[in-house]
């Protein structure tokens, strides 16, 4: 039987019941994320001169014993984390912990949890390499540096202990309005919208909505504006372009709404989504009451 390694413990029957599908004889077996951490104190940066980390340690013992005592009576091991950086260091780690069993496992970057996309990763699969794993540690390496060197022991600084950068210091409520005005199609009436100026505006954004020529419209009509599927990159350019907006301020909008569960997640350098995926999305949307064409999807 094959062992399949994931992060998320609670995906691990629905893995476990695809393969059976795809006809796989297989267990899965999950890290819970991370295996090895750095200590949580910032007291000690725990990276020397040439940049490297001394004193990684595994988050949960019981989890690497279980990964090892799987590995062990497993055939084959497939290292199936995550399609992104994080994913690859984790993929890295596992396969280290494992090398005197398993020297060469395999890793399949998981992008969807369903038939398909199961299918097409498993189909895709690679050697594990170290050099993947470079970019995730690198940035670990710099954001604990950035917390060592600027936390306070009342403030923690960088995505070490917060994604706190700088102190913030919330003013009275604002007592601005906003007003939008758009011309009307037939030539009539301005149509007016006009709401308090309250978070997440505030009167600088509200001098640039203000300052926007909003396009002509009618009364009961709607109107869908679609766009090619941009990445990151595409929006910050785009919304320094249409609303003048800094990229900093891009990435906080963006964090902002991904944590409100408004948007996936921003980091991604795809501009497409899987067929499977696609499906899926049509299918939501046409349950919501949404007209949708998965054809317009980019792949």
């Amino acid at each position: 039987m094959d062992l399949f390694v994931i992060e998320a413990p609670l995906k691990a029957r629905t893995l476990e019941t695809i393969l059976k599908r795809l006809g796989f004889s297989a267990k899965v077996q999950a890290t819970k994320g991370h295996l090895f951490d750095m200590p949580e104190s910032l007291d000690v940066p725990a990276i020397d001169s040439r940049m490297r980390e001394f004193r990684r340690v595994p988050k949960d013992i019981d989890v690497v014993k279980r990964l090892r005592s799987e590995a062990l009576m497993a055939e084959n091991v497939i290292i199936a984390t995550d399609a992104d950086a994080e994913g690859d260091v984790i993929a890295w780690d596992v396969a280290t912990l494992i090398r005197d069993m398993h020297p060469n496992p395999l890793r399949v970057r998981m992008k969807g949890l369903d038939d398909d996309s199961v299918r097409a990763s498993i189909d895709a699969a690679t050697p594990v390499r170290k050099a993947d794993a470079v970019a995730g540690r690198t940035r670990a390496i710099v954001d604990r540096l950035i917390g060592a060197s600027f936390s306070r022991p009342d403030v923690g600084v960088g995505r070490v202990q917060t994604a706190l950068l700088g102190l913030v210091q919330r003013d009275k409520p604002s007592t601005l309005r906003l007003n939008l005005v758009a011309p009307a199609k037939d030539g009539g009436r301005v149509f007016m919208a006009e709401a308090p100026c309250v978070a997440p505006f505030d009167p600088e954004i509200a001098r640039r909505l203000t300052g926007m020529a909003l396009p002509m419209i009618s009364a009961g009509a709607t109107s869908t504006v679609a766009s090619p599927a941009p990445h990151m990159g595409d929006i910050m350019v785009r919304a320094a372009e249409k609303l003048d907006m800094s990229p900093r301020e891009t990435d906080d909008s963006m964090q902002r709404l991904y944590e409100q569960g408004r948007l996936s997640y921003p980091r991604a350098g795809s501009r497409g989504v899987a067929p499977a995926t696609a499906a899926k999305i049509e299918a939501l949307l046409r349950k919501a009451g949404y007209n949708v064409d998965r054809n317009a999807m980019a792949p």
